[in-house]
């Protein structure tokens, strides 16, 4: 895809570099786009917040995803830091769908 929609607050980073490049010769894949905003939603359902507010590496909680701190984020997240035990295989779904490079996500 070689232009961007979508709710910003749901922007994966490579829609966010598309954004802020736009004269770029970039695309990216809607479907791993998708793949990214269905972390993102499954994180707000499962435990009432949002993940982070944007998915830059200036955004403390998303530089954990980056950094590969999985665990270090669930355990400082506000949303889930006092919960206690999170089901595995939850916290993986998530990690998985949100990682920062589309290519290392799941596909549909």
């Amino acid at each position: 895809m070689t232009y961007s929609a979508g709710t910003d607050i749901y922007l994966p980073p490579e829609v966010i570099q598309f954004n802020s490049a736009p004269s770029l010769d970039l695309a990216y894949d809607p479907i791993k786009v998708d793949v990214f905003t269905m972390g993102e939603v499954l994180f707000l359902l499962a435990f009432g917040q949002r993940p982070f507010k944007f998915a830059t590496y200036d955004d403390p909680y998303y530089s954990l995803i980056i950094e590969g701190e999985y665990n270090e984020f669930f355990r400082v997240h506000p949303a889930t830091k006092d919960i206690g035990e999170i089901d595995e295989d939850l916290k993986r779904v998530i990690m998985t769908c949100l990682l920062p490079y589309p290519e290392d996500r799941p596909s549909l």
